[in-house]
């Protein structure tokens, strides 16, 4: 018998019926979305008679340029990390302890949840905005005529709907992740792609870093494409944006059915009532497979190509009111001479980040004992307020402090060796 993951089944499906109606992309949708599963629900499943229906008399057949699935009583695990993690030892993995929230039909994630009564309500809205950007916006200003999606979704069917989105983008798209930052002046680290990746790079971030994603409260992922105009993103509340242009229409809503949400004025998740956020990793010091949110951030950096977008040559805070030169902390990573990735950890005065990565990267290679050759890369730089340096810099500072508003390096220190 053999054994699927709804991700890859979905994706693969995906690509065999990328030119089909709409009908048959809601047929997709609603086989491959009950083969997404929470941590907590049912292991495993049989598909129900008429979903067996539609797949031995519609879906079936379309699958074979792929290969043969199994036997007549398809079964689908949710132990979709099982042969992932094999290959991949690198994850991340929800505290046990953390008890879930529910209210009537609707659960929710588990690191944002309503604090006071509330009357859950799935749909979405739908609103249309016209064509926006100038002859002096950037590319990512100029969007074309669209359709606005905000869906409210329960958290177990979460992961399906979003993978059953994300099937009807290109191949190749652009990564978009925010992160609550460790930044004095700015809340959000928002990165995004500049270059297009593969969807597959995508599917398997989701994949390995799955609780992360769906279930921490403290960030929000997407993607995008331009050919056609598609956005797709998941906040910090868990409630799905999409932004179509016309052409699509009626494929993001062939999914919105097959998933029995209708539009309505006044869908309501965590976030229509009093609620709260929080962080839902476990970090166990005897599970070094299992990642915290920085090294997830600093995988997806590099796995999806990510930039913090924001002006490098500028230093304001999130109203736009600029600093000047602020103490940083920068995070270097170089690869040492035995290729085993070690960290410092440098503080400087700059006037913005470029200065601030500029400053890092040259004290590593003139005051640390790095060759060009290992290529260092600055993998966080976050502002400082002028406390928190002081404390970090402690004896390092003098009485006379008039060099804090001078771009400079103050001080460096390994934080791991070449061992790791």
């Amino acid at each position: 018998m053999a054994i699927w993951s709804g991700w890859s089944l979905g994706i693969d499906v995906a690509r065999v019926t990328a030119s089909f109606s709409t009908k048959a992309i809601e047929v997709l949708v609603l086989l491959t979305a009950t083969a997404i599963i929470l941590p907590g629900a049912p292991k495993s499943f049989e598909l129900s008679d008429k979903s067996l229906v539609v797949w031995s008399t519609l879906v079936s057949p379309l699958l074979a340029p792929i290969g043969p699935i199994g036997d007549d009583t398809l079964r689908l695990s949710a132990k979709a990390g099982d042969q992932e993690d094999q290959v991949t030892p690198e994850r991340c993995e929800a505290d046990p302890t953390i008890e879930r929230v529910a209210v009537d039909e609707m659960v929710f994630p588990l690191g944002v949840y309503p604090i006071e009564p509330m009357e859950p309500k799935q749909g979405f809205t739908l609103e249309f905005e016209s064509a926006d950007g100038d002859d002096d916006s950037g590319d990512w200003e100029e969007w074309p005529d669209r359709y606005v999606y905000d869906i409210v979704i329960s958290a177990e069917r979460l992961p399906g709907l979003v993978q059953s989105l994300l099937a009807l983008m290109p191949q190749r798209l652009f990564p978009i992740l925010d992160v609550l930052g460790r930044d004095a002046f700015r809340e959000i680290d928002p990165y995004i792609s500049y270059e297009r990746i593969g969807l597959d790079h995508l599917l398997d971030g989701l994949i390995r870093f799955r609780d992360f994603f769906f279930e921490d409260g403290l960030i929000g992922f997407g993607a995008m494409s331009d050919s056609p105009f598609l956005y797709i993103f998941v906040d910090e509340h868990k409630i799905v944006t999409v932004r179509a242009e016309p052409l699509i229409r009626d494929r993001v809503e062939s999914v919105l059915r097959a998933f029995e949400l209708k539009e309505r004025e006044d869908p309501a998740g965590a976030d229509a009532v009093a609620h709260e956020h929080r962080g839902i990793l476990r970090v166990s010091e005897d599970r070094p497979d299992l990642l915290g949110v920085d090294e997830i951030v600093e995988r997806l950096r590099d796995d999806w190509r990510l930039l913090l977008n924001v002006d490098p040559e500028q230093n304001n805070d999130d109203r736009g009111k600029p600093l000047g030169v602020t103490p940083w902390r920068c995070l270097v990573r170089t690869p040492g001479k035995s290729g085993m990735s070690r960290y410092a950890e440098i503080l400087v005065t700059a006037g913005c980040l470029r200065e601030a990565e500029d400053l890092a990267v040259d004290s590593i290679l003139t005051d640390m004992e790095v060759e060009e050759l290992e290529e260092p890369q600055v993998v966080a730089a976050d502002r400082l307020g002028p406390k928190e340096f002081t404390k970090e810099l402690g004896s390092e500072l003098t009485k006379d402090q008039s060099e804090l508003g001078q771009p400079k390096i103050w001080a460096q220190r390994w934080l791991t060796d070449e061992s790791g």
